[in-house]
């Protein structure tokens, strides 16, 4: 089943309809960033759902899938946009430095 279907089975349970969920190697891809690095950046985010053990019993490392909820890669892009400190996006660089022609 792909990741974004409505499951009916959950409805009854209060999930209703489940926003999508990506792979940390499907955001890395749409990002362009290295699989690690979406590990690092999602890993601790509230919403991520993790699934497997972070610290095994005499393994000789944990690992963790990552499922990221649309929302939360959204949220992530929003944040990471550039914005002035008043809180408006930044214009478009201008050619030349964008600082006008000197007098």
């Amino acid at each position: 089943m792909p990741h974004g279907d409505s499951v009916p089975e959950l409805a009854g349970i209060g999930l209703g309809k489940l926003d999508p969920l990506y792979t940390a190697t499907e955001v890395a891809r749409y990002l362009r960033l290295d699989t690690t690095t979406t590990r690092r950046l999602f890993l601790e985010r509230a919403d991520v759902v993790r699934i497997g053990r972070a610290v095994g019993r005499g393994a000789k490392r944990s690992y963790v899938n990552l499922r990221i909820p649309r929302s939360t890669l959204e949220r992530f892009i929003r944040e990471r946009t550039s914005r002035r400190p008043d809180g408006r996006r930044r214009a478009a660089a201008q050619p030349g430095g964008g600082q006008g022609a000197a007098e």
